[in-house]
């Protein structure tokens, strides 16, 4: 079991591991780091409230339901985008994947979530959202007077065929 918490603590994401009551169970180097602490004894709905779990950009706690930990206790696989993490009055949004982990009798025997940081893919989106919508801005300009130059030319046109 150490070997497997070894391997586990090299992944660079983090992974975080709820008992099929939903308790907190393992919780790896890089979940410690993003979360701020490692595995607290509480209840499911207090971990929102414990790790300070919030849907992006809002001061609204995520909800139990819409967690993938709280999914895979349930045998589904989720992941979202839309959750952030609140460590030393800084916001740190993260993609998270929830999963069931079965036990022989095909029955849920933990939940298992792995999640990662996405401030600099939120950034590079971001970026290149302004940058298209400038771009396409500094197009519309010259494409406007080059439609009304080449209408008007037109209608000199079929002016001089009526004539």
């Amino acid at each position: 079991m150490q070997r497997l918490f070894k391997f586990l603590d090299s992944i660079p994401q983090g992974v975080f591991v709820l008992t099929k009551e939903g308790k907190p169970f393992f919780a790896n180097k890089a979940a410690q780091e993003i979360l701020g602490k490692g595995v607290v004894n509480v209840s499911p709905k207090k971990i929102i409230e414990e790790y300070k779990i919030y849907r992006v950009g809002t001061d609204e706690l995520y909800s139990v339901e819409d967690q993938p930990s709280y999914k895979a206790l349930k045998g589904e696989v989720s992941t979202v985008s839309d959750m952030e993490v609140v460590r030393d009055d800084k916001r740190i949004p993260i993609r998270v994947t929830g999963a069931p982990i079965y036990n022989s009798d095909k029955t849920i025997e933990y939940a298992i979530v792995v999640f990662y940081d996405i401030t600099e893919e939120m950034v590079l989106n971001r970026s290149r959202d302004e940058f298209f919508s400038i771009a396409s801005h500094e197009l519309r300009t010259p494409l406007t007077a080059i439609r009304g130059n080449t209408e008007m030319i037109l209608d000199n046109y079929k002016d001089k065929i009526k004539n």
